[in-house]
């Protein structure tokens, strides 16, 4: 499960959450782009919150168009 929070000037947050479909290229572009531009640009956030850490969401762009691993860069305890 992941989540996206938006923050807005004027006060306003917008949270999106999915539990089925994991995060891609096409729907961080998408997300950015129809609610990231107004607001602080968005944070995203896998679950559990223990074992990954938040991110902007205009680095998770970068690194899903670079072809990177979302997973392994926002891992916070990698298991042997």
């Amino acid at each position: 499960m992941w989540k996206i929070v938006f923050k807005y000037p004027e006060g306003g947050t917008v949270k999106l959450t999915n539990s089925k479909q994991p995060m891609d290229e096409r729907l961080a572009r998408k997300y950015h782009k129809q609610y990231g531009v107004n607001s602080d640009g968005g944070t995203y956030q896998k679950y559990p919150k223990k074992k990954y850490r938040p991110i902007a969401l205009a680095t998770v762009v970068d690194i899903l168009t670079a072809g990177g691993d979302l997973e392994n860069e926002i891992l916070i305890e990698q298991e042997n």
